[in-house]
Parts: structure tokens; sequence; C-alpha cells
């Protein structure tokens, strides 16, 4: 009767701590491979992004460059994870090297977060709007979960 009480209490011990690593996405952790908060100053990618802004959409229009928005936040695993195991190959470096790669920081709600989700259709993050040369948002490219480097340049060359 111990055993099997002992036997039960340990399902249900293991049963929560797999629940609780799905719940708060714990695998990066689990896997050593932990994410340090993206940066505009210091990109570790190897890439730059510029901040959001109006100014720099419309400069990427009239230079007729792609444009590839990236709206993160803190709190978001799937963020740290494009930014560390998908913007930091050496195969998203060369495909980006004509964009211009923008971040937008959506770990605390604003006015303009409020007004971008409208606009681009927001639902969760990461989010990453393509915008091809002539400055149209390519609607049926935007990503909304991690992906690879290859599934990401894939959509990135729709851009030209």
């Amino acid at each position: 009767m111990k055993l099997r009480k002992g036997f039960c209490q340990a399902v249900i011990f293991v049963g929560a701590a797999f629940f609780t690593i799905a719940i708060f996405d714990l695998r990066p952790i689990l896997a050593g491979h932990v994410a340090s908060t993206p940066s505009l100053e210091k990109p570790a990618t190897g890439v730059t992004w510029i901040p959001y802004s109006e100014e720099a959409l419309d400069a990427a229009k009239l230079a007729h460059k792609p444009v590839l928005m990236d709206f993160w936040a803190d709190w978001c695993a799937a963020c740290h994870e494009l930014e560390t195991r998908t913007f930091s190959t050496a195969e998203f470096q060369a495909a980006s090297k004509d964009f211009t790669l923008v971040k937008f920081e959506a770990t605390n709600d604003s006015e303009l977060l409020g007004k971008l989700r409208k606009k681009y259709e927001i639902f969760g993050l990461p989010t990453l709007i393509l915008i091809d040369k002539n400055g149209q948002w390519l609607r049926d490219q935007t990503v909304t979960e991690f992906v690879e480097a290859p599934v990401l340049i894939e959509k990135m060359k729709k851009a030209f």
C-alpha cells in the first residue's frame, strides 16, 4: 500500500513539474540557452536593429528597401528564442543586409502599441511584419511564432 501511495505521489510531482515547464515555457532555461534581453544599443545578433518610428518606415520606402519589424517583449520566450536561434544565424544576417530592421518593444502597453496592434492586426508576440520595398505590408508573410532562419528567409525573399 505504501509503495502504491509513493508511486502516485511521484507521478503527481513529475506531472506538476512538466506542467510548470510547459506553462512558463522553461525549455530554454533547462537547455542552458538563457537569452538576454534583446538590445537595440548592443545587438547580440550581428545585425543592427533600429527603434520603430514612422520616419524609419518612410526612409525605407524612399530608399526602396524592404522592412522587417520585430514586435517583442521581455516576457516573451519565443521572442528571445528568435533572438538567439534565428536572428543570430549567418544565414539571417546575410539575408537581412538589404533590409531595414526595426524593433518595437511591446513589454509595456502604450497608446502607440494600441494603434500598431490595430494597423498590423497584432494579437500576440512575437509578431514579425514584412513590408516590401514599395512600402506595402505583406500581410500573408506575417510571422506570429518562433521560426527557424530558413523559414523566415523564404518569407523575406518575397519582400523584393
